[in-house]
């Protein structure tokens, strides 16, 4: 199996995280035995949320895609200072992102020497990106070696948002920030819905039907010329 590198694109709330696990599943049963999936982390200058919190101290940590970025600013009492926001820049621009992009304030970047690495040692990153002009530029760099995914699930839904963050433990608040930024996004998606090489529609319950489609996907991976659906 030619290594690849597999592109997650969706709103919140779609299941990205949930096909990351099942993607990870799939490589350790062994069906397929060149597909060894590993979880791309970007640099960010986002601090991890509650939720990611409770999956490392859950030992879950490698499920997350984040990787937020180290900076020397120590003033506990003035998290959302200037200071600290300047701080946090200098601290992304050091680990000089070959790929880079922000959303609603954050800065997420990514490093192609480090996807090349995955790639020489015959793994599949797989690599969550909530920007489209990221995805085009994988695929520009990388040719045929990126399969870009957009998943599907609803247009954003304000009542889903709230039960959903009632069980993350979020503000009311925070719930409705995501739930805007969704929306923003989803129109943004939709109208670049042509650079995606595969539309997956997680519109059932369960996981065994995502299960049967991402198991087509990485058989098609694995074998290219047969047909995939």
């Amino acid at each position: 199996m030619m290594p690849y590198v597999i592109t997650l694109t969706g709103a919140s709330q779609c299941g990205k995280s949930k096909i990351l696990e099942i993607l990870h599943e799939i490589g350790r049963k062994k069906t397929y035995p060149g597909f060894i999936p590993v979880t791309f982390k970007k640099y960010t200058t986002r601090d991890f949320r509650d939720y990611e919190i409770a999956a490392i101290q859950e030992g879950r940590s490698g499920i997350l895609d984040q990787r937020p970025v180290i900076c020397d600013y120590n003033n506990d009492d003035s998290k959302d200072s200037e200071a600290l926001i300047v701080a946090k820049m200098r601290a992304f621009q050091n680990k000089q992102c070959d790929l880079a992009y922000e959303q609603f304030g954050d800065r997420y970047g990514l490093r192609l020497a480090d996807l090349y690495e995955h790639l020489k040692s015959g793994e599949t990153p797989i690599v969550i990106l909530n920007d489209v002009r990221t995805v085009e530029d994988i695929k520009t760099k990388l040719g045929g070696q990126c399969f870009s995914v957009f998943i599907f699930r609803e247009k954003p839904n304000l009542e889903h948002f709230n039960s959903e963050g009632e069980k993350r433990g979020e503000s009311p608040e925070a719930t409705k920030i995501r739930y805007r930024k969704a929306t923003a996004i989803y129109r943004i998606y939709i109208e670049n819905i042509h650079i995606f090489d595969k539309l997956l529609l997680n519109i059932e319950e369960g996981t065994e039907s995502l299960e049967k489609i991402l198991s087509q996907l990485v058989e098609h991976l694995s074998n290219p010329v047969s047909i995939f659906k």
